[in-house]
């Protein structure tokens, strides 16, 4: 959101410590809540509280859909329940003047708007996904001050056709290229990989000439295509998350890697267990 819409991004789960300053961004700075649901989103209890605030004070809410998603039954959304399906936290909301009637209320009201929703394209690939749930929401909301936070008075969107994988890495295999890999079809995989290169991407252009090159980004690849590209790597960095390492395609990527010297990065997402 931040490359595509010249616009500040506040992301919550970077300021779960301070809940007010979080609860009080949603209310007073905010120009668009976009909420990513997914299988546990609803759960969150501070993700109630950003929700119900939103519903009462301005109601400028998006919502980008994965298929892993599954809305709540009429059952657990009665106030007698609504506490249960909650998952526990160390806070309670109502300490924020969040009751159990306005959750209800305002999850009604999430699951009506839905028909308006955003959904992840699982025929695209990698980053492409998000990209285009990306442009999606910002082709809907460009009439008005877009996005999951924090700041007035922005400028006018920049909506280009050049996507962030087009920006970030040139797809075609190059040695010594920085390689990232994640599993295949694991969007907290994928979404990791993009966090990442977003923090590196300024240091790794200055050292790495030949790029990155991420493999989910790349449509089909064939193996031998998956090893030559390792095998000329600078660096892989692979992206472990559950189920990691009993992926034919991840132990192949770490197998080659480790075979042909080339330095292996290995870096753990909270879904990740060793065998």
């Amino acid at each position: 959101f931040v490359q595509r819409s010249n616009q500040s991004c506040f992301l919550d789960s970077d300021h779960l410590t301070n809940l007010e300053e979080l609860f009080d961004t949603v209310r007073c700075r905010c120009g668009r809540l976009i909420v990513y649901l997914t299988t546990d989103t609803m759960r969150r209890p501070w993700c109630a509280g950003e929700i119900t605030i939103a519903w009462q004070v301005h109601q400028r809410v998006s919502t980008i859909c994965h298929p892993s998603f599954v809305p709540p039954t009429s059952t657990e959304l009665q106030v007698a329940n609504i506490g249960k399906y909650l998952a526990t936290a160390d806070f309670k909301l109502v300490e924020y003047g969040i009751v159990d009637e306005l959750v209800v209320d305002a999850y009604k009201w999430l699951l009506h708007i839905l028909n308006d929703k955003h959904d992840l394209n699982m025929e695209l690939v990698g980053r492409r996904r998000f990209e285009a749930a990306v442009q999606s929401v910002l082709l809907t909301s460009s009439s008005r001050t877009v996005l999951a936070a924090v700041r007035r008075g922005m400028s006018k969107l920049d909506i280009s056709s050049k996507t962030t994988s087009d920006m970030t890495s040139d797809q075609s295999v190059k040695p010594g290229a920085l390689i990232f890999s994640s599993m295949p079809d694991d969007d907290e995989a994928t979404a990791a990989a993009g966090i990442l290169i977003g923090q590196v991407q300024a240091r790794i252009v200055e050292i790495v000439p030949a790029g990155m090159l991420v493999l989910t980004d790349m449509a089909d690849p064939t193996s031998s295509e998956v090893i030559r590209a390792v095998s000329t790597a600078h660096a892989v960095v692979v992206i472990l998350s559950g189920g990691s390492l009993e992926s034919t395609a991840q132990l192949q990527i770490i197998v080659t890697a480790v075979t042909e010297d080339i330095t292996c990065i290995p870096v753990n997402t909270p879904s990740f267990r060793f065998p």
